[in-house]
């Protein structure tokens, strides 16, 4: 493989992105995730114990949480299925001390952390805040973007910002399902133990 098919692969993983939704309270919201990067995945990884993890998957995850899944996994919902989702959301919620004893602490901090550094907007957030009043954009950026990568990189720090300490099951949905994406582009290749280089 040449250079060029190497800087492809690269550029498709860097500008990959997925929606997940997750629920806020009555409504259930699509939210855009990237793929973790190279660090931000050794960082997880370091975090966890596989089977550990795959133990935990397989026996203490809650229904609530497989449910979560397998509603994540299809491309369209029903009304139902939003509902049943935003339910699940809260129930999740009131779990999240169990699912963190049950998974650890350090890996739950580390789903948390994957989660809060994966939201990215998307194409359509981009626009929608290019069309906001630029008294509205200097309030809430601190400046006016000129271009889209400036947009891009301002609403993702207002998006880290926020979902810090916020009510809603976000970084853990959000950071599982990046986990789990990004894992499955390395084809679930057993990933080198210790620090990248």
């Amino acid at each position: 493989m040449s250079w060029l098919d190497a800087r492809q692969k690269i550029q498709e993983g860097t500008d990959y992105t997925d929606t997940v939704e997750v629920p806020f309270g009555d409504e259930t919201i699509e939210l855009t995730h990237r793929l973790l990067t190279e660090s931000e995945l050794y960082e997880v990884e370091a975090s966890i114990d596989r089977e550990e993890l795959m133990e935990y998957q397989q026996e203490d995850m809650s229904d609530a949480e497989q449910r979560i899944r397998e509603l994540q996994e299809k491309d369209d919902l029903t009304a139902a299925e939003q509902q049943e989702l935003k339910d699940l959301a809260r129930q999740i919620q009131a779990e999240q001390a169990g699912i963190m004893d049950s998974m650890g602490e350090e890996a739950f901090d580390a789903f948390m952390n994957a989660g809060r550094t994966a939201l990215t907007p998307s194409e359509e957030d981009i626009d929608e805040h290019f069309e906001l009043s630029t008294d509205e954009q200097e309030r809430r950026f601190n400046f006016v973007p000129n271009t889209r990568e400036e947009m891009r990189e301002a609403i993702e720090l207002e998006m880290r910002e926020m979902v810090v300490d916020q009510p809603y099951p976000i970084k853990l949905i959000v950071g599982q399902k990046a986990y789990a994406e990004s894992v499955s582009l390395l084809g679930d290749a057993e990933l080198d133990e210790g620090n990248p280089t």
